[in-house]
């Protein structure tokens, strides 16, 4: 009989992962792949289409399951995540679309489960998607006169005041650049 008493692990054991650290994009045993744009420090999609580079291993007994979770529910677009042989790692890119995404805030995390039963959780990796599009409208002062043919506007005045009013409705937006 063989105990295994450790925990798998999310990134490499070998510690020549891409996701053994800790920032906005990464997490042991996950990294977001090519966020579309990061706003400050946070990364944001423009749709429901997020790749995620999925790094795991278990140096003793082997890898029974690996479940990615989108916002706290086992996301089931995601390709299937193999079990492995003992000490045998998995470094691979996953495309997650649709399934448990949501506009604005989102979180994943990979839960891994080795043979001898052993569970681990990864960190919580945040990521936002922004599918609104922003909204902006001029408005021209009363004071003038603006005559339209055609489609387009004409006064005779050189110097008319133009309001601009924009805004990026939407949970948790992007911003306006």
């Amino acid at each position: 009989i063989s105990i295994d008493d450790g925990e798998p692990q999310g990134g490499l054991v070998s510690g020549s992962g891409q996701t053994n650290a800790s920032n906005s994009t990464t997490t042991p045993g996950l990294k977001l792949h090519s966020p579309d744009y990061m706003v400050g420090t946070k990364p944001y999609y423009n749709s429901k289409n997020v790749d995620f580079f999925i790094e795991y291993e278990d140096e003793y007994s082997g890898i029974d399951e690996a479940k990615l979770y989108i916002n706290g529910n086992v996301e089931l677009q995601t390709p299937t995540l193999p079990q492995l042989p003992t000490a045998t790692p998995h470094a691979q890119v996953h495309n997650v679309s649709g399934g448990n995404l949501r506009e604005g805030i989102n979180n994943a995390q990979l839960w891994l489960k080795d043979l001898a039963t052993n569970e681990w959780f990864s960190g919580t990796l945040d990521f936002y998607i922004d599918e609104t599009e922003p909204e902006g409208l001029m408005e021209f002062s009363s004071q003038f006169e603006l005559r339209k043919n055609n489609g387009k506007l004409w006064t005779k005045e050189n110097d008319i005041n133009v309001d601009l009013w924009y805004t990026d409705p939407g949970p948790n937006p992007s911003g306006i650049d």
